[in-house]
């Protein structure tokens, strides 16, 4: 449920919006090749099963997805995050790993390279988790605050 990718080819819900105090949230899937969005295809109200990994490129499981409307928005932001994150990669490209390599003669070979790439990119990744966490907490603190009782007389 949610889309199949193979080598980052194929189907993959993108997004975390909307987020309710049962854990679902609303995903859009998008046709993606080189795990990059390409065209939104439909967008869903998913609730992930208990035990999720919060890693990228581990299949996710969910025990409900609903369909709604293509949600436009959310789309926007899954393309504008995209572009973000391609863009951040390039630039350790074109400058973080030509100063590590002036200044370290460790990075001639191609594996601390591509370890000090795993580093640089893990930075959006960690910094996107702590914003959902903080979304899912804000939502459920919200919806204690709807439900919880109030003294008669205030």
């Amino acid at each position: 449920m949610g889309g199949t990718s193979i080598g980052g080819a194929g189907y993959s819900l993108f997004g975390c919006r909307r987020m309710s105090r049962d854990g679902s949230y609303i995903a859009t899937e998008f046709f993606c090749i080189l795990y990059v969005p390409l065209a939104p295809i439909k967008t869903l109200r998913v609730t992930p099963a208990p035990g999720q990994s919060r890693l990228p490129f581990v299949p996710k499981k969910f025990v409900q997805a609903i369909r709604q409307p293509l949600d436009l928005s959310q789309v926007i932001s899954v393309y504008l995050t995209a572009i973000a994150i391609i863009a951040y990669g390039l630039s350790f490209f074109e400058f973080a790993a030509p100063y590590l390599k002036g200044h370290s003669n460790l990075m001639d070979n191609g594996w601390l390279e591509m370890l000090a790439f795993l580093a640089w990119m893990w930075l959006p990744w960690f910094f996107m988790q702590s914003v959902r966490k903080r979304a899912m907490e804000r939502a459920s603190e919200d919806i204690r605050k709807l439900n919880s009782p109030k003294p008669i007389g205030e």
